[in-house]
């Protein structure tokens, strides 16, 4: 029982990580057994259960000592050093637990009964607990002086992969420290196990950001990045790791014994030299990766440019399939135990060799085809970092005297270019856009790089002999006599800049022309051309500019601003003098003035050498900038007041619709009137609001002044040519349109009706009627003609209300007013004439038909008046071809009347609607003939009913 119990409890320590000695139960419940005379001798049975209680805790006390932080390491795990500080830290509290518990009273009592029983069981155990007391001494120091490095393992657990390096220095510094200051932690197994285990950490962060098993699917240059960071935090945590070996000795005080780091580096870097491995095979794949599909992009050029470039593609066709291959594999590369990336990369790198021998061959044949140095220099930045791998640069070496050949001539012809062009220099424009100078220092440093570019493609060549150091010396005249040349260009510009500088920098501010009494800003061309100059010179990085220019430079900003302002202002003033009227002028005369004496300063006083120009120019700048802008306004103002007035004569006030060629509606007529006579109404309103703004911009104090009354006719005759203008288009659209010379459709219809009372017109042409067509003409005229009257007067002091009274005076307007009343008097006319041919059918509705029909009936025909008035007439009944004769006079007639003309154009311009008059005369002829076939009809259904009556009275 007691032993099982003793199982259960230390099951239960072991499990929080702590070691329990477990007590005799007789120990535990009753206490230790009484140790006087009277209690002895010892129970057996007591004796050997505490015995064999001390072989437990021995066995339990030497399992916690033996206990090694590095047992992982050697069972092939990779712990980080967290483990390291948890082990030490949890070896600490474990022990002192031990400690404790073997300090307790109950423990004591235990050990004194074995020792009064000189048990050989006595001393082991006491040398167990010294055992004991020596390794809490040992934990405790090494857990204090390792627990600065949890701070350290935090951050580099937190700290992105790629900054880990930083990290790095302050980690060895630390590990020195524990070296060099720990009693027990200075040995190299321990110091191999924490650092192999800092390895593991800095190995799990590089394959957490490498993510192996996706590196090849990655861009190309991300993949790369990351392998070469990866390889670079290794390297760096190994070196740091000799580093910080050698430099051990200084973390020793003199009295303290001296340590060395001794220990092999391969106990610490097996597994990370072993993945560093990997991860350099890994960089020449990607390496190869990088050249190789460059050639995609290559095309090359020349005579055989296509074969050659069908090459090209087709070995990067092959490289795509051997690289795809690679991506779509499913291993870890960084695995070192499995060999299958090794396998792929060996014949990865042996596909690489055999491109290369491929590569250098078509590249010499590619060279064979440049016809001159530029296509050949073209060839080899096309090719770029190609050559430089060994296989193909062994091949293209065999092309180096032929390289050198072109160079040669290259620099002789640049020689001939460069004496040339100091033949021309005073001739020749050089520099698109660029001042003279500027601009052939522009050519020299373009010729110059022309030069250094194809030198730098050379010098990367094995070119050794004496003919090549030729070739080069002589390159280095020619860039000699480059910068000589510069120099002196620069030394030819430079003479006499300073007088130039100083005397144009006091010229004044403007300048008057006398003739036209314009302004213009006087900014001198030549100091224009210094700043062009220093600029452009700046642009091609020059050092040796002179003083006098770089200041002027230096205050570019404030002469820019300067003189664009001024140009501003003596734009505003010249636009404002060239385009005033002399209405306006007189009303900002002394606006004017002021503005001039405003100016007459930068024409004597103030010059560009002036630091503080700035308040004069800004004061001046908006004293003109004020008048310009109201005289502006005010006239675009007029000229809106101009717009509105042309907006009234863009079409006629009474007028067909647009495209419509249907005569007018006389309804519509009014309707159009009042729509006129509203627009009119609110241009009046508009333009007397923009007057009203007008006195307010050109500041008029006085509307009774002199200034303002002419400035109030000028604005009063624009209105009043305006409503000419509308009342000349109203009145000319309509004598176009009843001009009979024109022939264009007619403008106004009037219909013909036919009523009982006999015809008439709609509406009537009986100037004695209301509302009698020659009353709508007139009517519309005097419409048209007092449009003038719906607009105010401007020119109050006239004392008119309205232009009605001048409109009345234009001649031209009365005589086409007249012209149109006189075309309507005859129009109306000749359509009354018109009106009597019809007077033939006025018996058709004039005559009673029922007197006819009893007249027919009785007489066969109709009586004349005189036989109407006898009394006693012979009786003659009409026959059946008496009616059809009578029936037929009437189809014949309507037959006639249906084939008259639906309506009549008169003067070219009224049209007769004959349409009413006729379908009306055609309903009263065929009453005429139904009355006579009614009367037969009846008489045929009465001789019928007579007939049938006889035959019954006879039965």
């Amino acid at each position: 029982m007691e032993k099982l119990r003793s199982t259960v409890v230390t099951l239960r320590w072991r499990a929080e990580g702590r070691t329990l000695l477990p007590l005799p139960l007789c120990v535990e419940g009753a206490g230790p057994p009484d140790m006087s005379s009277t209690g002895w001798p010892l129970d057996g049975g007591l004796l050997y259960s505490m015995e064999s209680l001390i072989v437990q805790w021995s066995g339990q006390i030497w399992d916690v000592l033996k206990k090694d932080s590095g047992a992982l390491l050697l069972q092939g795990d990779h712990p980080g050093p967290n483990l390291e500080l948890q082990f030490w830290t949890s070896q600490r509290e474990n022990l002192a637990g031990i400690q404790l518990q073997i300090q307790s009273r109950e423990v004591k009592e235990i050990m004194e009964i074995l020792r009064r029983v000189k048990s050989s069981y006595y001393s082991s155990f006491q040398e167990i607990s010294v055992k004991v007391n020596e390794a809490l001494l040992e934990a405790e120091d090494i857990d204090l002086h390792l627990r600065p490095l949890r701070r350290l393992i935090t951050n580099l657990e937190e700290r992105s992969f790629p900054q880990v390096d930083t990290l790095l220095p302050p980690l060895f510094h630390s590990l020195c420290l524990i070296w060099s200051h720990s009693r027990f932690y200075c040995t190299a197994q321990r110091m191999v196990v924490l650092l192999q285990e800092f390895c593991n950490l800095i190995l799990d962060k590089a394959f957490a950001y490498l993510i192996p098993e996706e590196l090849f699917k990655m861009e190309l240059e991300e993949g790369q990045e990351r392998v070469q960071i990866t390889i670079s935090v290794l390297h760096t945590f190994k070196q740091l790791f000799h580093t910080y070996r050698q430099k051990i000795l200084g973390f020793f005080q003199h009295n303290q014994t001296i340590k060395l780091w001794d220990f092999p580096a391969s106990l610490v870097f097996r597994r990370s030299d072993r993945v560093l491995e990997r991860l350099l095979m890994m960089e020449e794949v990607f390496a190869a990766a990088l050249d190789f599909l460059k050639l995609e992009k290559i095309e090359v050029g020349g005579s055989r440019g296509k074969v050659l470039s069908e090459m090209v593609f087709r070995m990067t066709e092959d490289f795509h399939e051997g690289w795809r291959a690679l991506r779509e594999s499913k291993y870890d590369p960084l695995d070192y135990s499995d060999q299958v990336f090794v396998h792929q990369h060996k014949r990865f790198m042996e596909q690489n060799r055999d491109f290369d021998q491929r590569l250098g061959t078509l590249l010499n044949l590619a060279f064979h085809n440049s016809n001159n140095l530029k296509s050949t220099m073209k060839l080899l930045q096309l090719f770029g970092n190609l050559l430089e791998r060994p296989r193909i640069h062994q091949l293209f070496s065999a092309n180096d005297s032929v390289l050198l050949d072109m160079f040669k001539q290259e620099v002789d012809h640049l020689h001939l270019l460069l004496h040339q062009h100091r033949d021309e220099s005073g001739s020749v424009c050089l520099g698109k856009n660029m001042p003279p100078v500027a601009g052939r220092l522009k050519w020299s440093q373009e010729l110059q790089s022309r030069i250094l570019t194809n030198r730098s493609h050379l010098s990367q060549m094995p070119l050794g002999g004496t003919e090549a150091d030729a070739t080069f010396r002589k390159c280095e005249r020619l860039l000699e006599d480059l910068e000589q040349q510069d120099q002196e260009l620069l030394s030819g510009w430079t003479e006499g800049l300073e007088e130039v500088c100083q005397r144009h920098l006091k010229d004044p501010l403007l300048t008057l022309d006398t003739n036209t009494g314009l302004f213009h800003v006087n900014f001198s061309p030549a100091l224009t051309s210094v700043l062009r100059e220093v600029k452009y010179l700046g642009m091609l990085k020059r050092q040796n500019i002179p003083k006098a220019a770089l200041l002027l430079h230096s205050k570019r900003e404030r002469i820019y601003v300067q003189s664009q302002t001024l140009t501003l202002v003596t734009q505003w003033y010249n636009q404002l003098q060239g385009t005033i009227l002399d209405v306006e002028q007189g009303l900002v005369h002394d606006e004017l003035d002021k503005t001039r004496r405003q100016l007459d300063p930068a024409l004597r006083e103030l010059t560009w050498a002036q630091d503080d120009p700035w308040d004069y120019i800004k004061s001046t700048q908006d004293l003109v900038q004020s008048i310009w802008s109201r005289v502006r306004k005010s006239k675009a103002n007029l000229e809106a007041i101009q717009n509105l007035m042309a907006r009234l004569s863009q079409c006629a006030c009474v007028s067909r619709k647009s495209g419509d060629s249907t005569p007018l509606l006389l309804s519509d007529i009014d309707e159009s009137v009042t729509k006129q006579h509203a627009l009119i109404s609110s241009t009046g309103k508009q333009l007397h609001t923009l007057l009203q703004e007008n006195l307010s911009l050109l500041a008029v104090a006085d509307v009774n002044s002199i200034e303002w009354q002419a400035y109030s006719d000028y604005v009063d005759h624009m209105v009043l040519s305006g409503l000419c203008a509308a009342t000349r288009c109203s009145l000319r659209y309509l004598l176009d349109n009843t001009d009979a010379a024109r022939r264009i459709a007619p403008l106004f219809e009037v219909r013909l009706v036919l009523k009982g009372d006999g015809m008439s017109f709609d509406p009537p042409l009986d100037c004695s009627h209301t509302g009698n067509f020659f009353d709508i003409v007139d009517k519309m005229v005097a419409d048209i003609l007092n449009q003038a009257s719906f607009i105010p007067r401007v020119a109050r002091h006239k004392r008119l209300d309205h232009y009605q009274s001048d409109i009345n005076q234009i001649k031209e307007l009365s005589d086409m007013c007249w012209t149109l009343r006189s075309r309507a008097r005859a129009a109306t006319n000749k359509v009354r004439e018109h009106q009597e041919v019809l007077n033939s059918y006025q018996h058709l509705w004039t005559d009673d038909r029922s007197e006819f029909m009893r007249q027919f009936v009785l007489y066969g025909r109709v009586l004349s008046p005189e036989e109407a008035e006898l009394h006693e007439l012979k009786k003659n009944p009409p026959t059946l071809e008496n009616f059809k004769e009578q029936i037929d006079v009437f189809e014949c007639l309507h037959e006639r009347v249906s084939e008259m003309e639906d309506g009549k154009v008169f003067c070219g311009w009224l049209q007769l609607d004959v349409r009413p008059f006729k379908h009306t005369l055609m309903n009263v002829i065929k009453r005429w003939s139904w009355m006579l076939k009614e009367h037969l009809l009846n008489h045929v259904q009465q001789s019928n009913v007579s007939s049938s009556h006889g035959q019954v009275m006879h039965l």
